[in-house]
Order: structure tokens, then sequence, then C-alpha cells
């Protein structure tokens, strides 16, 4: 009877081959045309109606992401918040959610910016801004002017939370 270690041995060694080697997907000009037909008004539009034709299952997306990070801060997960953040922070402006990706977008820096620093997240931080992803992702419209004064104050209020001493946080 073969062990897997004889099983390992006994098949074909695997050729390693260096990225120089790979030929050229395309030639150069091919590779300029497939760019311009990709960039042209044409492409822009048809991609532009694939997406509004999914604007609903990527806002139910968006939605199902942040059932998750609520649960994941309830639960007091902060590595999982700031991977349900970032999913957010992808799918939220494809979706028609500006302000909920750009929040989402400062809850991952902050995050981000803790890790970095080895500090411990301020849990009132992070409930302000899952809350106004909530609030933002369940209104079903971007208002403009709210969403630009959330992301404004609780910008600010992450810059003061990452420019005060450790203690002060603690």
């Amino acid at each position: 009877m073969a062990t897997q270690s004889n099983m390992r041995k006994s098949g074909p060694a695997a050729d390693i081959i260096p990225p120089h080697a790979y030929p050229p997907p395309l030639r150069k000009a091919q590779a300029r045309a497939f760019v311009e037909n990709l960039m042209s008004d044409a492409v822009l539009e048809r991609t532009e109606k694939v997406l509004d034709a999914h604007k609903d299952n990527l806002r139910s997306a968006v939605l199902s992401h942040l059932g998750c990070l609520e649960e994941d801060l309830e639960g007091g997960d902060f590595r999982a918040v700031y991977e349900q953040a970032h999913e957010i922070r992808g799918l939220a402006g494809t979706a028609g959610l500006k302000y909920t990706g750009r929040i989402a977008f400062g809850l991952c820096n902050y995050l981000e910016a803790m890790t970095r620093s080895g500090g411990t997240p301020d849990v009132a931080v992070i409930e302000l801004h899952v809350d106004a992803i909530a609030r933002a992702a369940r209104s079903g419209e971007d208002f403009q002017a709210l969403g630009e004064e959330v992301t404004s104050q609780l910008s600010a209020l992450v810059r003061r939370r990452l420019g005060e001493p450790a203690k002060a946080r603690s």
C-alpha cells in the first residue's frame, strides 16, 4: 500500500516557470486596442446600465454586510468589524451609496491606525461609525448634505482620538 509520502514522491516534479518566461497574453497593439475599447463611451454606457440594473442586489449585499457588522460589533470582534466595513466600503459606491462607503472607509482607516499603533480601539468611535453606516445604508438614498456633515464630523473625531496619547484613550 502506498503511503501519502510515497505518492507525493512518485508523481512528476512541477516545473517552476519564472514570470518573465510567460508570453504576453496580447501584443502591444492588441492591448492598446483592448484598453481603448474598454474605455469607450459605448462600453462605459453599457457598464452603467448593467450596474443600474443590479443596484438593488448590490444594496442588499451592503445591508447583509451591515447586519454582520452590527453582530460583530456586539460581539466585540474588531477584526471582523474591520472585514465587514471593508466589504461595505468596496460595495457601497457601486450600489449608489457613496456616503455609506465613505463612512465605512473612515472606520477602516481608524481601525488600521489603531492596529498599527498597537492601541485599543475606542468602542464609542466604532459605534458612531457603525450607526452612521447603518443610517446611510438603510435610508436607501445617499443624502448629500447629511453625508458630507457626518463624514466630516467622524473624520474630525478620529483625528482627535488618534492624536490623543494612548493613556488618555484607556
